[in-house]
């Protein structure tokens, strides 16, 4: 499986400014799961600030209800995750 925490480290990124979300389609959401690697624990930033629109964000809390309310995660995912929804 492909990660971003395992990707990016590669080519020198060591901090994201920001993801943008451009709707919300699989090809542009469902690499949220990633992000949540990226900051459990600080693994290599202690947040990450995502924009989106409104509507993108309602598909964000159906498929990925854990990476909005840290209170559904179960199992490993348990551990929150810092995304900061903009």
């Amino acid at each position: 499986m492909i990660l971003a925490v395992n990707i990016l480290p590669r080519y020198g990124v060591r901090e994201l400014d920001g993801v943008i979300i451009t709707h919300g389609h699989a090809d542009a959401c469902y690499g949220m799961d990633d992000l949540r690697g990226w900051t459990l624990g600080g693994i290599v930033q202690p947040h990450i600030n995502v924009y989106l629109a409104p509507e993108t964000m309602e598909v964000v809390a159906r498929t990925f209800p854990f990476l909005v309310d840290s209170s559904l995660a179960t199992g490993i995912t348990k551990k929150a995750s810092e995304i900061e929804y903009n």
